[in-house]
């Protein structure tokens, strides 16, 4: 206890010596005029790692009715969960929007023979609503492949049709992903 109050008043002499140091070295100062002054450490770092864990510790309460079983925490998610998509997500929508089911439609295949392919689909957002959709697909495929949702959507001058976009979904159909 002893050697860390040593420490710290150690610590504090030197800020206070390189604080009062430093306003002498002036606005204008160069890099090179006060790395003199930072070399030697202030704190040791295990001294600042335990007083930071030390402050975090007494800042931090406990969870309010933290359930105390793996089966009520599973419940508890449960519930929050439910709480989160009904009464915050979809709060105020038709419930025909919530519960029905999607539909997606492929509405033909661009065959480019350069390594993909390009399917253009059609899907119903809400009943009654419908949006387009690229699909870059990679020409032989085997298995699982790594896929990447582009959500950029319509924004900028051309949307969708920025030359930039295009190739970047060309370029990762060409890598393999869909």
């Amino acid at each position: 206890m002893l050697r860390m109050e040593r420490n710290r008043t150690a610590s504090v002499f030197s800020l206070l010596l390189i604080i009062g140091s430093a306003t002498t070295v002036g606005a204008q100062g160069e890099p090179r005029d006060i790395r003199a002054l930072l070399k030697d450490s202030i704190l040791a770092p295990a001294v600042a790692e335990f007083q930071v864990r030390q402050y975090l510790m007494n800042a931090t309460t406990a969870p309010p009715n933290a359930p105390a079983t793996p089966g009520a925490w599973t419940a508890e998610a449960t519930r929050l969960r439910q709480h989160l998509v009904n009464d915050v997500v979809f709060h105020g929508w038709p419930r025909e929007w919530v519960e029905s089911a999607p539909k997606f439609e492929d509405v033909g295949v661009i065959e480019t023979g350069a390594g993909y392919r390009i399917h253009r689909l059609r899907y119903e957002i809400v009943p009654g609503f419908y949006s387009s959709a690229l699909l870059y697909e990679p020409e032989h495929t085997s298995g699982k492949i790594p896929a990447i949702l582009s959500t950029s959507g319509h924004d900028g001058a051309l949307g969708y049709a920025s030359e930039f976009k295009q190739k970047r979904h060309i370029a990762w159909a060409k890598h393999g992903v869909m």
